[in-house]
């Protein structure tokens, strides 16, 4: 299975053009990405004959400023679209380097405040809320304790949402 593919109107599961797969990287075939593409990032980790668990989210295809260029190509990022909090219960932060505890208290702030203002009720809130805290709140106030480590996978989404 590869990390993503596009998605469109048809409900193809695996609707083109364009793919992200290990495999289309010397593909002479392969499809060029442009702005405004919409692909699923679905990092997972597998334990074979185990268990399996992968974090889809749906992303677009943007253009990016960087510091450094290459030639005259313009550099490309994912943003995402479907904003839903990762469960902290299910995060060790410890396994998290600063960009990446920086990177998701990003996404949790763009979460919570593009998705808050939609939620009718208090209770819808609070629970945004509750997910969507800084990591260090969350680590000192609340005392998470996690049931299962997906800093790998979550390493893995922030590595292919992150270009920069």
């Amino acid at each position: 299975h590869g990390p993503g593919h596009g998605i469109g109107p048809f409900l193809s599961v695996h609707e083109g053009p364009g793919r992200i797969a290990l495999e289309q990287a010397d593909n002479p075939n392969r499809e060029t990405l442009y702005p405004y593409m919409f692909f699923s990032d679905e990092p997972g980790f597998y334990e074979d004959g185990q268990f399996g668990i992968r974090l889809e989210t749906v992303v677009m295809v943007d253009k990016t400023n960087t510091t450094h260029k290459f030639g005259d190509k313009q550099f490309l990022k994912f943003v995402p679209i479907t904003l839903v909090p990762f469960e902290p219960n299910l995060i060790d932060f410890k396994l998290l380097n600063e960009r990446q505890l920086s990177w998701f208290n990003d996404y949790n702030h763009l979460t919570r405040t593009t998705i808050e203002p939609l939620l009718s009720t208090d209770r819808a809130k609070q629970w945004l809320r509750e997910r969507t805290q800084p990591i260090d709140n969350v680590i000192l106030n609340t005392g998470y304790r996690p049931l299962f480590s997906l800093a790998t996978v979550l390493m893995a989404t922030i590595v292919s949402l992150t270009f920069n």
